[in-house]
């Protein structure tokens, strides 16, 4: 983990294409580094790193923000299976993630009047987080075009402008995010019109001891065997 912070941090102003961020993830970074990393961490009980409980229902740490001209952000999701909104949406930037324990299924949408009827919301992103914008809902139908499977030590990149949902297929997930520099956009959210969950709006920031609670679940699990169920 602190090998890819550095390289990141040397070039923090330089613009990257694609295949530069899935190498990077390729090569400065593998499970075994990230528990050592997180273990690290652990030990000095100050814990100084974001923590949140998304509204699509994972955990998201910040390990890292790297400034500069073209400003990069290495996130940590972990995932249970049967505790993520399916909610279709884009970004705020384009990203490479790899999964470093369990198998993640992406599958992306293109809008079509063949699809099926979703009710659209836009979103603003406020520092770590994003807030409902005050625009009021739209519905439009979208239609699956691709689903991938990425599982432990595969990576996969998104365009910040691609529609995709994405759900663990394994009882715990965990993946590795270089996010790209932000695009100045609203992030759009999309949620089966037929659906009568509650809608979290927003993130919640983690306390404390939910924070090491969760960290030291990750660290075990990437110690761990890769299982599917």
């Amino acid at each position: 983990m602190k090998r890819l912070i550095d390289i990141l941090s040397k070039k923090n102003n330089i613009a990257l294409e694609q295949q530069e961020l899935v190498d990077m993830l390729t090569r400065y970074t593998s499970p075994i580094e990230t528990k050592e990393y997180l273990g690290d961490l652990l030990s000095k009980g100050e814990l100084n790193l974001s923590g949140y409980e998304h509204q699509l229902g994972f955990y998201k740490f910040i390990i890292a923000d790297i400034d500069g001209m073209y400003p990069r952000r290495l996130r940590l999701h972990f995932w249970r299976r049967g505790q993520i909104e399916k909610d279709i949406h884009d970004h705020i930037a384009s990203f490479a993630s790899m999964v470093l324990q369990g198998t993640l299924t992406s599958t992306k949408f293109s809008i079509s009047d063949l699809g099926n009827e979703y009710y659209r919301q836009n979103f603003v992103a406020v520092g770590d987080s994003c807030e409902p914008s005050t625009e009021s809902e739209q519905t439009i139908k979208l239609i699956p075009n691709s689903k991938s499977i990425i599982k432990a030590g595969e990576i996969y990149h998104l365009n910040f402008n691609e529609l995709h949902c994405a759900e663990p297929l394994s009882i715990c997930t965990i993946s590795l995010i270089l996010q790209d520099s932000p695009v100045d956009r609203n992030i759009q959210v999309y949620r089966a019109s037929q659906s009568t969950n509650e809608v979290i709006s927003s993130s919640r920031t983690l306390y404390f001891d939910e924070k090491r609670r969760v960290l030291e679940e990750i660290h075990f699990q990437l110690g761990e065997k890769n299982v599917d169920e």
